[in-house]
């Protein structure tokens, strides 16, 4: 009878050793928001092989064992942050550019122009960030002051919302802009008949294709060093509306590296390059990238007065703005990527901007 009751205990002792299973990680006394049907509060959360395999109560303790415990002691787990509408990209490779976000006068601009020009030897000095709306005249800069300190090295410094720049004349010289140039959707200012060196829209990549590209590496390098800046914010997924055929590329050496660990949504800038593309006609999706569709920008941004108004806009008399594309071309874009199996976003901010391409796309689809 004893040999018996011991092979029981035996038994049993072994059942519940081999029931009870080991994991990488077990998170404990903590407060987890499961977003769930119930939008339920669980304290336990069990993880192994890089994947969530059971939250709830203590009583999961019992099932799971892990040489690796945390008693977070009452802290907050929450599911991870997708930013819908992030230039995720952009933002990476500014990197090495001359950062003006939150500047207050056109005087600082110039002071940390000069400055970083001291501690960086450059064939062009880029920039990014200013927003005169900060500054006390709120009137956009001219280039006149660049143009006597940086007479020989090209300038080129892009408004917070992308949608306008500041140049000098060697950055003009090298684009071959003049009083005469002149470009659809694009607008280049011009005070007593000479440029100002603000460039509007369109009229941007006159310069910007004149400015050399980032080596591969360097790319390669600021996209996964941006990535882990998000990822310590607890960001696990972007949704980056509009980026390049260069964009795409570097994202694709990230992600061919095994180095994208962000879940990466993207629409691509719609032209007929970009519609032509090989790998874009199919579509795009893996384990971590997805193309959603295409973006097209019908008009510009308030700020830098190139949305499309149906009213002037109140500090410039005789200017409401305008659209970047014909609406011939806004429906010839919107047919082709019909026939994908995408999405296709337009960028109107005026209301101007919204009539016309809601009527335009309405008119054009009804008559297929």
């Amino acid at each position: 009878m004893k040999k018996w009751l011991l092979l029981l205990v035996f038994i049993s002792i072994h059942f519940v050793a081999f029931s009870i299973i080991q994991v990488d990680l077990i998170i404990m006394n903590a407060k987890i928001y499961t977003i769930d049907s119930n939008f339920s509060i669980a304290n336990v959360m069990i993880v192994d092989d890089g994947e969530i395999k059971a939250i709830g109560g203590d009583t999961l303790l019992q099932d799971y064992f892990s040489e690796n415990t945390m008693d977070i002691k009452g802290q907050f787990v929450y599911p991870g942050f997708i930013d819908a509408h992030c230039h995720f990209v952009g933002q990476a490779l500014d990197a090495y550019k001359l950062k003006l976000f939150g500047v207050t006068s056109f005087d600082e601009v110039i002071q940390k122009l000069v400055d970083f020009a001291k501690q960086n030897n450059r064939l062009w000095i880029e920039g990014t960030g200013w927003d005169q709306n900060d500054w006390p005249n709120k009137q956009f800069p001219n280039k006149d002051t660049l143009d006597a300190l940086f007479p020989d090295t090209p300038i080129f410094l892009l408004r917070v919302d992308g949608h306008a720049a500041l140049v000098n004349s060697k950055a003009l010289e090298m684009a071959t802009i003049t009083s005469q140039t002149s470009i659809e959707g694009g607008e280049i200012e011009l005070q007593h008949g000479e440029p100002t060196g603000i460039l509007i829209d369109n009229a941007i990549h006159l310069v910007k294709e004149k400015i050399p590209e980032l080596n591969r590496q360097d790319a390669v390098k600021f996209i996964i060093s941006a990535q882990q800046k998000y990822l310590e914010f607890g960001l696990t997924g972007v949704v980056e509306p509009g980026i390049t055929s260069s964009m795409l590329d570097y994202m694709m050496s990230v992600y061919s590296k095994g180095k994208l660990s962000l879940q990466y949504s993207f629409f691509m800038n719609a032209d007929d390059k970009n519609l032509q593309h090989p790998v874009l006609k199919k579509g795009l999706k893996n384990n971590a990238m997805h193309m959603a569709g295409y973006k097209v920008y019908a008009d510009g941004a308030l700020g830098s007065r190139g949305a499309f108004l149906l009213q002037d806009y109140s500090d410039r008399d005789h200017h409401h703005g305008g659209l970047l594309l014909s609406e011939d071309s806004l429906l010839h874009i919107a047919k082709a990527v019909a026939n994908t199996n995408l999405q296709l976003s337009v960028h109107a901010i005026g209301d101007a901007a919204n009539q016309k391409v809601l009527a335009n796309l309405f008119k054009g689809f009804k008559q297929r």
